[in-house]
């Protein structure tokens, strides 16, 4: 279905075909007409299939503009997810005139309240800071014509159920409520009874965003030899925009720490970074002054990025709802077919990888690692096509010049070029770090390829321990802070 076929107004019908939305995706295409007609709707949808216009449409289309009240509430679990709502009905507003405020903590709340007072139509905010501006009597919900709860899972995962209740209880009962959530398990159930009137059920599979907008793939390695073969992966994707997820804020402090070490153009975001420094992080990524962004799994969700050429799974995250998010940041907007790539271990690849592909119905192929000789091949071409187009371009500077022939009086040619080479493109000398044991790492694999066994007793009697600190320290914006021992990246 196209948008134009939509029957929107001619506001929002411009601005579609301005940003390049010819064609609805399916949880558009589903959800916008009953939208438009005033039903509740509970989705299920994926990031990455194009939820947030599917209500966002509906919500503008029938908004009244010369009323001067909160019409909207749209609710979300992270601050990264709020402000991408936000931006998103700012680009998709461009022929309207729409009020549209953010609420979130991690933003002093005066300039908020300043924002508030300017009567905005729509507010899109967290629980939290949202119930504040409530019980401080800035935010009226009395005028409320759409309520909408995204990414209910995570909202309810991160206890706000309690929250969203309140809030909800403060709305007139006469309104549009509409819930779009990555998973369906029975709470949501139980709470959708409560909150929407005969809602229209509708459910798009996880395949639309992992099968046919993202490349998957895997390596097969050990943890102590990530780094090494991280390195060796970007030194072949020079110049590429790449977001390396890691599975708690210590790993991605320590990750960071070994890339910065490592002269590599690179930011990191998580729950512990300060709202604003976040903001400025993402901010900073798309306009490309850095080229590597290190994130875990709790802003995974609001970082909105076009444009991404790769994402790496450096650690794979604790359940599979977070891979999809993850490699959802690839492969974005009209952008060609993004890449994703996983680094894992033997044993997480037994335990749990080698489940994946059969459970996201969908192709996940597995690659060698990059040899320390292909690389060098593969650089070494790049370089000298590098070297060649300069010298076609005539690119050569007099000084050197003059430098050059001395040099190549005194000495012979080949270690004249050898010595410089060495200090332009140093990462061409291979050094003992460098090396990676590869015949070790292959899982223990039976008929047909797939992999025997499970767990070990070991593993399993760390992996509850290692689960639980995971989940803690990504969930808890703790006070409390470790020194990232970068050179220690043994990173289970």
């Amino acid at each position: 279905m196209k948008f134009s076929e939509l029957g929107l107004i001619e506001e929002l019908t411009k601005a579609t075909d301005k940003l390049g939305f010819e064609t609805a995706s399916e949880i558009q295409a589903e959800a916008i007409p009953y939208g438009l007609n005033g039903r509740d709707v509970l989705a299920q949808a994926q990031t990455g299939t194009g939820k947030t216009l599917a209500f966002l449409i509906p919500i503008l289309n029938n908004l009244e503009l010369e009323n001067k009240k909160v019409q909207s509430l749209i609710l979300a679990p992270t601050r990264e997810l709020a402000i991408q709502i936000k931006e998103e009905i700012d680009k998709i507003t461009i022929f309207m005139n729409v009020s549209v405020m953010a609420a979130y903590g991690g933003e002093p709340i005066d300039r908020q309240l300043k924002k508030l007072r300017e009567n905005p139509s729509i507010v899109v905010g967290t629980p939290g800071r949202s119930l504040d501006l409530i019980k401080r009597k800035k935010l009226n919900l009395s005028h409320i014509r759409f309520f909408v709860l995204d990414e209910v899972d995570e909202m309810l995962n991160m206890g706000f159920l309690e929250d969203v209740e309140t809030i909800f209880e403060l709305m007139p009962a006469k309104k549009q409520t509409l819930f779009f959530s990555a998973t369906m398990p029975k709470k949501i159930k139980d709470i959708s009874n409560r909150f929407l009137i005969d809602p229209i059920h509708i459910k798009v599979a996880a395949k639309s965003m992992t099968v046919d907008k993202v490349e998957q793939s895997y390596m097969i390695c050990k943890n102590k030899n990530k780094p090494n073969i991280l390195k060796r992966i970007l030194l072949l994707r020079q110049g590429q925009k790449i977001i390396i997820f890691a599975k708690t804020k210590r790993s991605c402090d320590e990750l960071h720490s070994f890339l910065v070490e490592n002269k590599y153009r690179v930011a990191k975001i998580h729950g512990d970074i300060e709202q604003k420094n976040r903001t400025k992080v993402i901010a900073d990524f798309k306009a490309g002054k850095f080229d590597i962004l290190v994130a875990s799994d709790v802003v995974a969700r609001g970082i909105d990025i076009d444009g991404i050429d790769l994402v790496i799974n450096f650690e794979l995250p604790q359940d599979m709802e977070y891979y999809i998010h993850r490699i959802g940041r690839t492969g974005r907007g009209n952008a060609k077919k993004g890449e994703a790539l996983s680094l894992v271990s033997p044993n997480m690849y037994r335990s749990e990888f080698s489940q994946y592909s059969k459970k996201l119905n969908c192709i996940i192929k597995e690659i060698p690692v990059p040899t320390y000789e292909q690389v060098k091949v593969l650089l070494a071409e790049q370089y000298k096509e590098e070297i060649a187009l300069k010298i076609n371009k005539k690119e050569l500077d007099e000084s050197y010049l003059i430098l050059g022939k001395s040099l190549l009086q005194d000495n012979k040619p080949e270690d004249v070029v050898n010595i410089l080479l060495s200090l332009l493109y140093p990462e061409l000398a291979k050094s003992k770090e460098e090396d990676i044991e590869i015949g070790d790492d292959r899982p223990n694999r039976g008929r047909g390829g797939r992999a025997r066994g499970g767990r070990s007793s070991n593993e399993r009697s760390r992996g509850g321990r290692s689960s639980e600190r995971s989940r803690s320290n990504d969930s808890n914006n703790s006070s409390r802070s470790r020194k990232p021992k970068s050179r220690n990246l043994n990173i289970d």
